[in-house]
């Protein structure tokens, strides 16, 4: 009689595009786990470096390599990929040259089981960014906090305190909210806009002080590139589309707030390529821009990208 085979609680999906002298190394700390119940999906977009023979260097039985034929920004479509692959309830991700520490995924089993939830967010280290460099990034420090939807955007709206590779959620719950946003019309911001739709969707999200991943700015490229810099934040369209869903008040500010801040944040990569047009300013939600937003918008709009760098760095 044939063996069954165990249902691995966790499918580990890890986007590769370019990425050769990183991704053996992403690989081996998922394989390095102290918990192994668990399949790890990796889809290879076509690279024109060494990625997929660093990929093939690997034999373990519980890695499943799938190819697609464009590459895609961020590695959205590719994650999509393999989300529909996932043979797990549970989805977990890793960027191809950043890593986990050995119990990211033991900590996820214990405490989705403790605090039945379906979504569970560690804090992470940034290496490689002058002003994150060594830092860790976490929202609480010493205890496990367990938000609201209103109380989570209340974070959110001045600070992405989600990183994907710190995040592990049930596949039902990423259907629901709409995968990552694959489509031509974004190239940029695809993270945040999902995990916001999330947000929205789940009436709990669990943060968690351990740090269990770090996160290697320096490799990271998807504004390096002018065209996704130009791109669309997806974020700012979501908000649009929830925004006369929603009755209270607080959130639908603090929905705005957060939607001002990444209109903010492309003004300034349009100034940075002199791409910026005054249409952009129709975005913003005026009535919800803080003192902050006030004063950044004043400078990006009025005056030289150089004077902005220079009062943000004092």
């Amino acid at each position: 009689m044939e063996k069954k085979l165990k249902m691995p609680f966790f499918s580990v999906v890890i986007p590769v595009y370019n990425k050769g002298p990183h991704i053996a190394r992403s690989i081996k700390s998922v394989l390095n786990q102290t918990f192994t119940n668990f399949e790890l999906i990796i889809v290879c977009d076509p690279s024109t470096d060494n990625s997929n023979a660093e990929v093939d260097k690997f034999t373990d039985s519980r890695i499943h390599v799938y190819h697609r034929n464009e590459p895609g920004p961020g590695g959205y479509a590719a994650r999509n990929l393999g989300i529909e692959k996932a043979k797990a309830k549970w989805v977990a991700f890793l960027d191809a040259d950043d890593e986990w520490y050995s119990q990211h995924l033991e900590l996820a089993y214990k405490k989705s089981h403790i605090y039945q939830i379906n979504v569970v967010c560690f804090s992470y280290e940034v290496f490689g960014a002058k002003k994150y460099q060594n830092r860790v990034r976490s929202i609480c420090n010493e205890k496990d906090l367990v938000l609201s939807c209103l109380e989570t955007i209340n974070f959110l709206k001045d600070s992405d305190i989600f990183h994907t590779n710190a995040i592990l959620i049930k596949k039902n719950v990423l259907k629901k909210s709409g995968f990552f946003p694959s489509g031509n019309n974004y190239k940029r911001g695809g993270d945040v806009d999902t995990w916001l739709r999330v947000v929205l969707s789940e009436s709990k999200i669990l943060f968690c002080p351990e740090v269990t991943s770090f996160y290697n700015f320096e490799n990271s490229g998807v504004i390096a590139n002018k065209a996704n810099a130009l791109s669309p934040q997806p974020l700012v369209d979501t908000v649009a589309k929830f925004l006369p869903l929603i009755n209270d008040k607080s959130l639908k500010r603090n929905l705005q707030i957060l939607s001002n801040r990444k209109s903010i944040s492309l003004i300034y990569d349009l100034k940075c390529l002199k791409e910026f047009r005054r249409s952009e300013l129709k975005k913003i939600h005026c009535r919800a821009l803080n003192y902050k937003q006030v004063v950044r918008l004043v400078i990006l709009v009025f005056f030289p990208i150089s004077i902005y760098d220079y009062l943000s760095n004092k």
